[in-house]
């Protein structure tokens, strides 16, 4: 089973390396089109850099002010420290980054030297150095926050994540960061709150784009979805700084039924991020209308999500699962990105990569029940019956879609077993709920994959009208794993396969 959207989808901030968000401009500082926003004080961490390096301009000063004038919005204060990192021969990579782009996007290109390498860094005994030499560096101990996020170590990730909010209470890269950790981890509530009452967000449209879209889960208000509508509208500001504003806005009036927010998600494309490029994909797919030239998003360096949403729609399967995995790279706290990679994976029958990709997710969280999905489908489909069995007794009940897809699941392994009764309530019981639960698209793929079960067991008549159903379905969706599944069941023998003769008995008793 598989379901490459999220019926809830919103522009909740990515979490990336901190060079990868300096060069996606997410730490531009705010440019104004019309009206001037009140720009915020320096802070006096950075006042005290500054005099430091006028006092001693040696390397370590420099990069302390490049890095905290970034991330405050005061560039036009650190071209000198720029100039001093990339005079030097002993700037690690991710400072000379953060230097060059500093000078690129303040016109200072003739200083620049040769090309740079972005940093490496990816241990958290790097991160875990550089704190212990520079314990009040936020950004170092966001990163290591990331790190130990993405090896599963959550309390660790939150503990670093405190200090760096203790650090840096108004910085843009950390909210945003910590916001993304505590929504990734089961905390909406928390993550909206950092942004909602921050004295940096009324100034802010990346912050005000994450209390837009946090408010959705956290079953609050937002307090600048107007403010923020406003400011989208009347073109305040430039694109590349309200994209991911734009996208969050567009997609709840989108939602509320208003065609405008089509308008607003192509605003959101003017100059977008990987994220407002995914959440523009999944109003495409989601909403049946094509809201992003196709071009674009080509020529966009990244944004796997989108790309990987948009080959599967296409039925380019194994496209699809490579931009998941790069996906799944780049993001390797998300369990959304396994989840999909492994639901891609089933999908073109390559069972041992579903089961990898899987259990690698849940390393991050044991009991997440997509990843149990997974799991279950890839050992059924590979006649390991008990052993899917045990992955489904293992999964939570607290999810409506998830549930039914572990129905669904079920019915594939009573099938299997030759218990076609049984298999045809579980599937029925699944799809009953699916289109309770207005998701469609699990609907149909859990449609046509009965069908496939019924074919298999040679009962034609059935399947001909699950495969006729399935299609009148599809015909508004076009998901194309169903004209897959379709052609499968034409190439099956006539004659039904056999299936166990004894039930699998789960080893949970």
């Amino acid at each position: 089973m598989l379901n490459p959207t999220s019926k809830k989808r919103q522009l909740i901030p990515q979490w990336r390396r901190f060079e990868l968000a300096i060069t996606s401009n997410e730490l531009a500082s705010p440019g104004q089109r019309k009206t001037v926003v009140t720009s915020t004080p320096m802070l006096p961490e950075l006042v005290k850099r500054i005099e430091r390096l006028h006092l001693n301009p040696d390397l370590i000063a420099a990069a302390e002010v490049v890095e905290s004038s970034i991330i405050s919005g005061h560039e036009r204060e650190a071209i000198r420290a720029a100039r001093v990192v990339m005079q030097s021969d002993n700037a690690v990579p991710m400072v000379r980054a953060m230097a060059a782009t500093l000078l690129r996007r303040n016109g200072r290109e003739d200083v620049l030297q040769t090309a740079f390498h972005t940093s490496d860094a990816t241990t958290s005994h790097h991160w875990r150095t550089r704190t212990r030499l520079n314990p009040t560096d936020a950004v170092a101990w966001v990163e290591l926050a990331r790190v130990q996020a993405c090896k599963g170590h959550v309390d660790h990730a939150k503990r670093s994540m405190k200090i760096a909010l203790q650090l840096a209470p108004t910085n843009r890269h950390v909210l945003r960061s910590a916001t993304r950790l505590y929504f990734q981890f089961g905390d909406p509530e928390t993550a909206h709150d950092l942004v909602k009452r921050n004295p940096a967000t009324p100034s802010d449209p990346w912050l005000m784009s994450a209390e837009v879209a946090l408010s959705e889960f956290s079953g609050a208000k937002s307090l600048f979805m107007k403010k923020g509508l406003e400011l989208v509208e009347n073109e305040i500001m430039i694109p590349a700084q309200i994209t991911e504003l734009a996208g969050a806005v567009g997609t709840i009036v989108l939602k509320d039924g208003s065609r405008r927010g089509r308008k607003l998600i192509r605003m959101s494309l003017n100059a977008p991020t990987s994220n407002s490029l995914a959440q523009a994909e999944w109003v495409s797919v989601t909403y049946h209308e094509k809201v992003m030239d196709e071009k674009q998003l080509q020529l966009a360096s990244e944004a796997w999500e989108a790309k990987a949403i948009q080959a599967f729609y296409a039925g380019a399967f194994e496209q699809a699962l490579l931009y998941a995995e790069l996906w799944m790279e780049e993001e390797q706290y998300n369990l959304s990105a396994y989840a999909t990679a492994a639901g891609f994976a089933n999908v073109i029958e390559n069972f041992g990569k579903a089961k990898d990709i899987a259990s690698k997710g849940l390393a991050l969280k044991k009991d997440a029940p997509s990843l149990l999905n997974a799991l279950a489908f890839s050992a059924a489909c590979q006649g390991d019956l008990i052993k899917a069995s045990d992955y489904l007794v293992s999964l939570p009940t607290d999810d409506d879609a998830q549930n039914a897809i572990a129905d669904a699941n079920q019915g594939l392994i009573a099938m299997r077993t030759g218990n076609f009764d049984e298999g045809r309530k579980n599937y029925r019981n699944a799809i009953t709920t699916m289109k309770r639960i207005n998701n469609r698209e699990l609907e149909v793929s859990a449609t046509i994959y009965f069908a496939y079960e019924l074919a298999r067991a040679g009962l034609a008549d059935e399947s001909a009208e699950a495969v006729s159903i399935a299609k009148e379905k599809n015909r508004i969706l076009k998901l194309a794993n169903v004209n897959l599944i379709i052609q499968r069941i034409k190439q099956l023998p006539a004659a039904p396969l056999r299936a166990p003769a004894t039930p699998p008995h789960s080893s949970h008793g």
